[in-house]
């Protein structure tokens, strides 16, 4: 499961690409800054409301997506 391989993605740290996108995450874990190989994360699609700041410190990463298309509902 997604949830499972984020508690394991800090010891990761020759991982370049990572997809997490529709898997409705609410957050990322702070040890994602551990990947400091990382190069490109897509986590469009999901309930983020921020990143963890631990993040700036991955040098390496030159595409970052984080999207979402809103829906509205119709009442």
């Amino acid at each position: 499961s997604v949830l499972l391989f984020l508690c394991f993605v800090g010891e990761l740290y020759d991982l370049e690409d990572l997809y997490l996108s529709d898997n409705k995450l609410k957050s990322l874990p702070d040890e994602l800054a551990l990947c400091t190989n990382l190069e490109i994360l897509s986590a469009a699609h999901n309930e983020l409301e921020m990143l963890p700041v631990e993040m700036v410190n991955i040098r390496k990463c030159s595409s970052i997506h984080i999207y979402s298309r809103r829906q509205d509902s119709i009442a």
